[in-house]
Parts: structure tokens; C-alpha cells; sequence
């Protein structure tokens, strides 16, 4: 009886054992085998365009939506800047991957700045978010000196807000240039000693003139105040002595 009384316990603990791996197989292993099943690495579509990513997200039996369009200095227009959920994340089929595309990076028309001291230039061209880049000094006879002759890029043009404007700058004439004074009104030999102390000549044409001194300067060419190259002539008109 009692090798009956053990054999039936040892038979009683298998058929458990049996049921009990049953059980743990029925609901812990297999749950874990399935879910694993139904979830699929998101595939990494940065970079793509939406129309490409929309391709492979349909052959993964995964959606794609793009949620907005951003300006990135990084990404070129029209890819993908950003995916959510993230490339590589596990999920389960059919679930919908949101996108952000680019618009590339931010614009600007670059501005007129010609003719404007580069003080000013700077402050009009960091006003539309541009910076200045290269700034080039060169002789010019038509443009004061510190004056902005032209940019690179030419006013007008439409550019990414990371290029520079890089800018020519006047460094004066490539001839010295001397300003004419006034010599009206001064006698003959007074009005030579002026331009003989500015490095200037001066050519004499006499007239009648009743209602001034003799010798004075009546008229003079250039006027005063023009800008003219040293060992230039000055016309004067004087008033010729009885």
C-alpha cells in the first residue's frame, strides 16, 4: 500500500507540473511571443522626402502624416527634418509616424546700401538679418571715401540668412584731390598766394568792371568748394586797372 500511496504522488506532481507549464506557456510565453510579432522597428526617414518616406512607412505597414513645415539652416527644402516616433522605436503596425519637412534655411532680400557710409550700411543689412562678411577698400574717382561703392550679392537678391553680404568700399580718388577756395573779392596777388598754398594754378582774364577795385576777383572757375586735382587751373575774372 504504500508503494501504491508514492506512485500515485509522483504521478499527482508530473500531471501538475504538466498543467502548471501549460499555464505558464498558455498566458506569460506566448503573450510575449505574439506582442513581440505585432511590433516592427520604425524605419529612420530623416533626410527622405515625404513622398519616398510615404513609399517605405506603407511597405512597413506604418502611416505617415506631416504635421508642419519649419526654416532649418541644416536640411535642405522639401526633407524630412524631424519624425516622431524617432527611427529604430518598436510599434505596432498601422500606427501613424508624424513628420515635420523643411523649408531650408530663413531669406533675405539683400538691400540698397550704395552711397551710405558703412555704419549705416551695417545697420540696414543686420536689419533684414544679414550679416556682413569680406569688406573690400578700393581707389574710386566718383565715390567719397568711406562710402559703400557695391555688395556681393547685388541689392536685390533673394538669400540664405547663414551667406554674408560682403561689401566694396571707397578709399577716395586714386588722384588727391584739393578743394578750390573762394577768391572772390580778393585782390589779384592775394588770390594767387591761395592757390599756390593749395598746390593749384590760376589763369587771368581781365574786365571792365566799374563798380569794384582794380585787380580785385570778379568771378572765379571752378566755383569754390569744387574738388579738383592738384596743379589744376582756376579761371579768374578780374577787374582790369585803368
Amino acid at each position: 500500500m504504500r508503494k501504491w500511496g508514492i506512485k500515485l504522488a509522483y504521478c499527482l506532481f508530473f500531471i501538475g507540473g504538466a498543467f502548471l507549464g501549460l499555464f505558464a506557456f498558455d498566458k506569460v510565453l506566448m503573450p510575449i511571443v505574439v506582442g513581440r510579432g505585432r511590433t516592427t522597428e520604425i524605419p529612420d526617414i530623416l533626410g527622405m522626402t515625404s513622398e519616398n518616406a510615404d513609399i517605405l512607412m506603407k511597405y512597413k505597414s506604418f502611416n505617415l502624416r506631416i504635421i508642419r513645415e519649419e526654416f532649418s539652416p541644416d536640411v535642405p527644402e522639401g526633407l524630412i527634418v524631424k519624425q516622431i516616433p524617432k527611427g529604430g522605436t518598436l510599434a505596432k503596425k498601422g500606427r501613424t509616424v508624424r513628420v515635420i519637412i523643411s523649408k531650408g534655411g530663413q531669406v533675405s532680400v539683400v538691400p540698397n546700401i550704395s552711397g551710405l557710409l558703412l555704419r549705416q550700411a551695417t545697420i540696414k543689412i543686420e536689419q533684414v538679418g544679414l550679416t556682413i562678411g569680406k569688406i573690400v577698400e578700393i581707389l574710386c574717382d566718383t565715390i567719397d571715401r568711406g562710402f559703400i561703392i557695391s555688395t556681393s550679392p547685388a541689392q536685390g537678391e533673394t538669400i540664405s540668412q547663414d551667406e554674408t553680404v560682403n561689401i566694396v568700399v571707397s578709399k577716395g580718388s586714386s588722384q588727391q584731390l584739393i578743394r578750390v577756395p573762394n577768391l572772390v573779392g580778393m585782390q589779384l596777388s592775394n588770390a594767387f598766394k591761395a592757390l599756390h598754398r593749395r598746390g593749384l594754378k590760376g589763369i587771368v582774364v581781365y574786365r571792365k568792371v566799374p563798380t569794384i577795385s582794380p585787380n580785385e576777383v570778379f568771378k572765379q572757375t571752378p566755383v569754390p568748394g569744387t574738388k579738383v586735382t592738384i596743379g589744376a587751373c582756376v579761371r579768374l575774372i578780374v577787374n582790369k586797372e585803368e
